[in-house]
């Protein structure tokens, strides 16, 4: 038997399959509708999207939502020490 040569990363990028859970698929069916296109269009122009906003570098995100966190409690804290004053 031939052994099927490797695809690249990048080749494996370039076409997806993906199975979604049935409440995920009646979110995008209603967004399909909504707009009047296909499941494939829809993730397609989702998927641009997010790679176009630099939504895949999921890391920083975590780590900016973490700073921000701890930011937003350290000001309360200080709030409530300092009476609201």
């Amino acid at each position: 038997m031939a052994k099927r040569s490797e695809k690249s990363l990048v080749e494996q990028c370039e076409k997806v399959t993906i199975r979604f859970t049935r409440g995920q698929a009646e979110k995008i069916a209603e967004e399909c509708l909504k707009a009047g296109i296909r499941p494939s269009q829809y993730l397609r122009i989702a998927g641009v999207a997010f790679t176009d906003h630099r939504y895949l570098d999921l890391k920083s995100m975590m780590q900016s939502v973490f700073d921000e966190t701890i930011r937003l409690r350290r000001d309360f804290s200080d709030a409530l020490v300092s009476g609201g004053d």
